[in-house]
């Protein structure tokens, strides 16, 4: 019997709690990062949507930025950063920033596909089947920057964001 498995990319918690350390200053610079393909695509090691039959796809800072306003990635005090599941079953597990208790942790949601394939259409085609409230309506994303790795990291990004603040 042929057993089919997933696992999420590899983790860099230090990058991780640097996002979730700075994310103030990431929000304030929304719009720059997001009109920014340098700043849009920085990778941080361990954020992404993982599946049994769909594989393992990355989520770069941008995206991440677009999932925490428009889908059910933010709610109240928590940013979903990585989900693992099965389609089939629901099951999952995500990773989680808890703003108010300022720790990273993992939950369950109710359904795998409710957060896994808005992430998963946005990052394919740069649009969403619905809205938050389940509408049906659908979104379409601004230009979406061509998906490519970033020569700076999440490190650097805030660094730059830092200086930027200053002058």
């Amino acid at each position: 019997m042929k057993k089919y498995m997933v696992s999420a990319p590899t983790v860099d918690r230090g990058a991780i709690s640097h996002l979730f350390n700075n994310l103030d200053t990431i929000l304030a610079n929304r719009t720059l990062i997001l009109n920014t393909p340098e700043y849009y695509n920085v990778q941080i090691p361990g954020c992404s949507v993982s599946g049994l039959y769909i594989g393992a796809h990355k989520l770069m800072l941008g995206d991440l930025l677009v999932l925490w306003q428009d889908t059910d990635w933010h709610t109240d005090n928590m940013y979903v950063y990585a989900i693992i599941g099965s389609p089939l079953s629901g099951s999952n597990s995500c990773n989680i920033w808890d703003s108010a208790r300022k720790r990273i942790t993992s939950v369950h949601f109710p359904s795998f596909g409710k957060l896994a394939f808005p992430a998963l259409n946005y990052i394919q085609h740069g649009t969403f089947t619905a809205t938050r409230d389940n509408s049906g309506i659908k979104f379409i994303a601004g230009k979406m920057p061509r998906r490519e790795r970033s020569d700076i990291d999440i490190f650097a990004l805030v660094s730059r964001l830092a200086m930027l603040r200053e002058h």
